[in-house]
């Protein structure tokens, strides 16, 4: 399982997990709170990939990490921009454009319709 086969579901799980960041004047518990809810739904993933996990198959956890970090840094890369520092996950974008995301590893012609 990966990404493309995650189930609705679990998909809108992610999402909700993200929509309820806690903000940057949030307590170190709260942030914890929020990355042990995260790490829950990733364990419900986890479950279903065991069951269909193919060959090269990316996790979903490998997918969350990669557009973040790693969980000792609650899944949040930071930028550095004049002066400050931002955190953030590309996951989010990713779940929002769903729909329009092409498997990059596919030619463009495999998307067409077929014409008759």
């Amino acid at each position: 399982m990966n990404l493309s086969t995650l189930p609705q579901k679990r998909r809108a799980e992610l999402r909700r997990a993200f929509l309820s960041v806690p903000d940057t004047s949030a307590t170190p518990d709260s942030l914890q709170q929020w990355a042990n809810e995260l790490k829950q739904a990733l364990n419900r993933i986890q479950k279903l990939e065991a069951q269909s996990q193919a060959k090269g198959d990316v996790t979903v956890e490998q997918a969350v990490v990669a557009l973040g970090a790693d969980m000792s840094n609650q899944y949040w890369r930071s930028v550095s921009q004049v002066g400050a520092t931002y955190h953030g996950n590309a996951l989010p974008d990713v779940l929002d454009a769903w729909d329009y995301l092409f498997d990059l590893r596919r030619k463009k012609g495999d998307y067409k319709e077929p014409q008759e």
